[in-house]
């Protein structure tokens, strides 16, 4: 008995311990998503998802996203049909030594393409598996 109440203890702390790391994980992450001279910046986020939206200056497009996010550590992947590609762009991170990995996609929307839409979601890998919240 006292075992389980002490490994469930362990499991509670461990649990705590992720959440923590995710939340000083997300304020560092959401405010390099944006780029300088967009406007009307609008950020949410849980505990595994930063959503970012803002519009871009006259003389800015996805391109331009695309670099400052690599520039920051973002690894741009393709996207399977390719018609995905021509919507956006996907980006991935890893972050403490692979433990958490971040998916993004970045979209610029209909009518000008100056409105530009961010989401990142994160997810924790637990014993060899990537569990997405």
């Amino acid at each position: 008995m006292r075992r389980a109440w002490l490994v469930g203890i362990c499991l509670l702390a461990l649990m705590l311990m992720c959440y923590a790391g995710l939340l000083s994980s997300r304020e560092r992450t959401w405010s390099r998503l944006i780029i300088p001279g967009v406007s009307d910046v609008r950020m949410s986020y849980g505990v595994s998802r930063v959503w970012v939206s803002y519009v871009l200056a006259d003389d800015q497009n996805l391109h331009d996203v695309s670099r400052h996010l690599r520039n920051q550590g973002w690894v741009q992947i393709k996207m399977h049909p390719p018609v995905m590609d021509e919507m956006g762009v996907t980006l991935v991170r890893r972050d403490m030594n692979g433990f958490i990995q971040r998916t993004m996609t970045v979209r610029s929307l209909p009518p000008d393409r100056k409105l530009t839409d961010i989401r990142v979601r994160s997810c924790v890998k637990i014993q060899e598996r990537l569990h997405c919240f």
